[in-house]
């Protein structure tokens, strides 16, 4: 099965994860795979077997992805966005099967006010979600349910893990609007007294902003930035708590990250996290907006370690019943072969 899988972001993101992971899935049942993307340096070192990288320029989709290079694969699995897909399903006749997969959760109305997109979608053959909560936007707007198929995003369960010992938290994340970080620093404030320290790995557009309020507030013993980290995994066991404050999730793999590792998960409600999270039972929920409420969240589980270690524990087993990249890699190759079946 030759298959090709397409990115459009420029930066790292849970998108190029979900690709990586994916990628050597196929690899490992002798898929021959190619990854797309416009800056493939993003993808250098983060993929265990030997799969070719090749970059595209946005705005010149018709010389670097021409129907004749297309027709080559038995499969395109876009992750891309409107322009790359818009492009994919444009030709009259082609002989790939194209599969679209939706990284974000839709908000109802936006698939009828992008008519263009909507008409391209439907010229797919099928959609991939990673949450249900996606999925379910999109039957609301009435495509069937035949053609949305649900697969969460997979990641490898170590076996081992370490656990830590300073009482700290730990965000991971892009630094922008949706991943609601300011509502972090609130926190902090009112944690200030505590000796609590909040971790961030990430950068982005609202790094700057971010570093004004934590001088403004004298937040910078307690609130340490220490930039991008491609292989978050790898540090995540120096803490105890992670807390993803997104406004919206679908699959997220900083949760799944947090799972895997055993650290304790406190995240705002969104639909995406509370598809992950059992509240009580395998982390904890809280409003997006309520600060207080986290802050709340935050004393009672750094002063209730048995329940915290059980709690995270639960996580764990979850994430090694649902989240492998095993179980995910599995499903894709169910679904690629059942489309190109048809």
């Amino acid at each position: 099965m030759k298959i090709l899988l397409i990115d459009s972001l420029d930066h790292y993101s849970g998108v190029t994860t979900h690709i990586c992971h994916l990628a050597d899935e196929l690899c490992r049942r002798r898929c021959d795979v190619t990854i797309m993307a416009p800056n493939i340096e993003i993808y250098k070192g983060k993929l265990e077997s030997d799969i070719r990288l090749l970059p595209f320029r946005k705005g010149h989709l018709t010389e670097d992805l021409p129907l004749s290079f297309l027709n080559t694969f038995d499969l395109i699995n876009s992750n891309a966005y409107v322009e790359v897909n818009t492009y994919l399903t444009d030709f009259t006749i082609r002989k790939y099967r194209l599969l679209i997969t939706i990284h974000e959760v839709m908000k109802r109305e936006s698939l009828r006010l992008y008519a263009d997109y909507y008409h391209c979608l439907k010229q797919s053959d099928g959609l991939i979600t990673v949450s249900y909560s996606a999925r379910r936007i999109l039957l609301e707007n009435d495509f069937a349910p035949d053609f949305v198929h649900t697969i969460p995003n997979g990641i490898p369960i170590p076996d081992t893990h370490v656990n830590a010992n300073a009482k700290d938290l730990v965000f991971t994340g892009r630094l922008s609007e949706e991943k609601n970080v300011m509502v972090l620093l609130e926190t902090m404030k009112q944690l200030k007294q505590e000796s609590i320290h909040l971790h961030l790995y990430g950068n982005g557009p609202m790094e700057s902003e971010i570093k004004k309020v934590i001088a403004q507030n004298s937040l910078q013993e307690t609130c340490i930035l220490h930039g991008f980290c491609s292989n978050i995994s790898q540090i995540l066991n120096q803490y105890q708590i992670l807390i993803l404050p997104s406004k919206t999730e679908s699959c997220s793999y900083t949760l799944l990250e947090g799972m895997a590792n055993h650290v304790f998960l406190i995240a705002s409600d969104c639909p995406g996290n509370r598809e992950m999270i059992v509240d009580q039972i395998t982390g904890a929920l809280f409003h997006c907006d309520d600060s207080a409420q986290l802050a709340q969240s935050v004393r009672y589980w750094f002063s209730h370690t048995p329940e915290r270690n059980a709690v995270a524990e639960n996580a764990y087993n979850r994430a090694r019943q649902y989240y492998s990249t095993k179980q995910m890699g599995d499903r894709f190759i169910e679904l690629y072969q059942c489309v190109l079946n048809k």
